[in-house]
């Protein structure tokens, strides 16, 4: 992915299902609104 700019949470989630991560793509945009109003934390955070 080197050189990709940001990828959008559809682009996201079809990669996710792409390598059978469909729990993961489920719950994706839940948490990313959780990353965004706990402001302290990045979304990256809340995924792992």
């Amino acid at each position: 992915m080197k050189g990709e700019g940001m990828k959008t949470i559809e682009e996201t989630e079809k990669q996710l299902r792409t390598l059978r991560l469909h729990g993961m793509a489920q719950t994706l945009q839940a948490r990313c609104l959780q990353a965004q109003q706990n402001g302290s934390m990045s979304v990256l955070d809340v995924l792992a």
